[in-house]
C-alpha cells in the first residue's frame, strides 16, 4: 500500500476544514467573529441518542455482554458534575437533585451544567493543556484560554475553532487576557518543530515527534515526513510590535 506523505495529510486536513466551514456555515456575516452552531431540536437529539443506544446494544449482543445496571442518582450526579465542570456537586446541589421527582431531572441537570460558566472555564483549561502543554505561564496561553472559554460558551463548532486556531493571525498582549487564537502560536515562541509535533498529535492523532531527529523506530514515518510537515508552519512568524505586544 502506498504511503501518503504527512504533508499531504496536513494540507488535506486544512483544506477540508476550511471547505467544510464554507459549506456548513456559508459566508461570514458577523465580521469574522465566531458564531454559535444552532442547537439541535429535542426531537433530533432524541433520534441521535436512540441511534447511539441501538449501536451499543447491538455490540453488547454481538459480544455476548451483559451491561452493568444503570447508575443510581447519587452515583450519577457525582459523575456528571466531575465530567462536565470538573468538580463534585455541593451538598445542597446533591440534596436538591436526589429529592427531585422530575422524571427529566438528569437531562435538565446536564443542560444546566453545559450552560454554566464553570463548564466553559473547565473545558478551556482542558483544551489549553492539550494545546500548549499545561503551563498558563507561557506567553499567549492566557489569551488562548480566554478565547477557548468564549467559544466553548458560545457552542462554536470544533471545525470552526480548529480553522481559527490553525490560521490565526493578530496582535497578542501577553499581559492582557484578550481572547485571541493567535495565543496558540505564541505559546510555542517560534519553535516550529514543537508546534508541528503538537498540531499532528492534537488534530491528526499522529505522534510524529520521534521522527524529528531520525526515522521513526516503530512507525512508518520518516524524518523527511516530519520535516515536510513542519515546513508547512515555517511561514508562521512572531514579531515584536509595540508595548511588548507580539504579532503572529
Amino acid at each position: 500500500m502506498k504511503r501518503i506523505p504527512l504533508m499531504c495529510l496536513a494540507l488535506s486536513f486544512l483544506c477540508a476544514s476550511l471547505a467544510g466551514l464554507q459549506i456548513v456555515f456559508g459566508e461570514d456575516t458577523d465580521g469574522g467573529k465566531t458564531s454559535a452552531r444552532p442547537s439541535a431540536t429535542p426531537d433530533k437529539e432524541g433520534e441521535v441518542v436512540a441511534r447511539i443506544d441501538a449501536m451499543i446494544e447491538a455490540k453488547w449482543k454481538e459480544k455476548g455482554l451483559t451491561p452493568s445496571a444503570p447508575a443510581s442518582d447519587s452515583e450519577w450526579i457525582r459523575r456528571v458534575y466531575l465530567d462536565i465542570i470538573g468538580r463534585a456537586p455541593m451538598i445542597e446541589e446533591t440534596v436538591a437533585f436526589l429529592d427531585s421527582k422530575d422524571k427529566d431531572k438528569r437531562t435538565k441537570t446536564i443542560e444546566t451544567l453545559l450552560a454554566s460558566e464553570e463548564y466553559s472555564i473547565y473545558w478551556a483549561y482542558l483544551w489549553g493543556k492539550e494545546l500548549t502543554g499545561q503551563t498558563m505561564g507561557k506567553r499567549g496561553a492566557l489569551n488562548l484560554h480566554y478565547w477557548m472559554r468564549e467559544n466553548i460558551a458560545a457552542n462554536t463548532g470544533f471545525d470552526k475553532m480548529t480553522s481559527a486556531l490553525l490560521t490565526a493571525t493578530g496582535v497578542v498582549d501577553p499581559a492582557a487576557p484578550d481572547p485571541i487564537p493567535a495565543g496558540y502560536f505564541l505559546a510555542f515562541d517560534n519553535e516550529v518543530n514543537n508546534l508541528a509535533a503538537n498540531i499532528s498529535r492534537v488534530f491528526l492523532g499522529i505522534e510524529i515527534q520521534c521522527a524529528q531527529c531520525h526515522d521513526h523506530k516503530t512507525e512508518h514515518w520518516k524524518q523527511t515526513d516530519f520535516q515536510s510537515f513542519a515546513a508547512f508552519f515555517k511561514g508562521t512568524r512572531l514579531k515584536k510590535v509595540t508595548n511588548d505586544k507580539d504579532s503572529a
